[in-house]
């Protein structure tokens, strides 16, 4: 090999080290992770159809919507929920909630809380969720309606919500 093939050889590892590297920083920041306030266990829950404006984003996306076998409201196979602005203002915007359990909870926003139904973050309501799920309320499991918590509808849905990933 030359000198001349040898130094192109480098320069071509040099740039697919750099293209690499970009690229695995990218895909490794395609999130942000928001801390919860110490008490994030209660996940309360709304009615599907209480969204009713029909030119809404929030109303298309629950027309995407299909209801699982606990009641909840899933596109693409994530729960649909509805979160304080500090955590995301976009209708479609994908979300985990990370429990402390170590499980991961997959889903979407599907409805936006009233920055007046917040505290002064905008992150739980005055009952102290941060998360309410999407559901239809006639298919809920009965604990679930008992309870008033959608802890109660999956084991790994109990317990405190470490943090939340909002994804861009």
């Amino acid at each position: 090999m030359t000198k001349k093939t040898k130094s192109r050889v480098c320069v071509i590892c040099l740039i697919m080290a750099i293209i690499l590297a970009n690229g695995m920083v990218c895909h490794a920041k395609s999130y942000r992770t928001y801390g919860t306030p110490s008490s994030s266990n209660y996940k309360s829950y709304m009615s599907y159809r209480a969204i009713t404006d029909k030119s809404s984003k929030q109303y298309k996306l629950q027309q995407k919507a299909k209801t699982n076998s606990k009641g909840i409201r899933v596109v693409n196979g994530r729960y649909c929920i509805a979160m304080g602005s500090y955590y995301a203002t976009k209708i479609g915007t994908k979300i985990d909630l990370v429990m402390k359990n170590g499980k991961v909870i997959k889903c979407i926003l599907a409805d936006q809380k009233a920055n007046r139904d917040t505290d002064a973050t905008h992150r739980y309501t005055s009952d102290g969720s941060i998360v309410e799920f999407i559901v239809d309320i006639d298919r809920l499991p009965k604990k679930v309606k008992l309870m008033g918590d959608m802890s109660y509808a999956y084991k790994g849905m109990k317990g405190n919500i470490k943090t939340v990933r909002v994804y861009k």
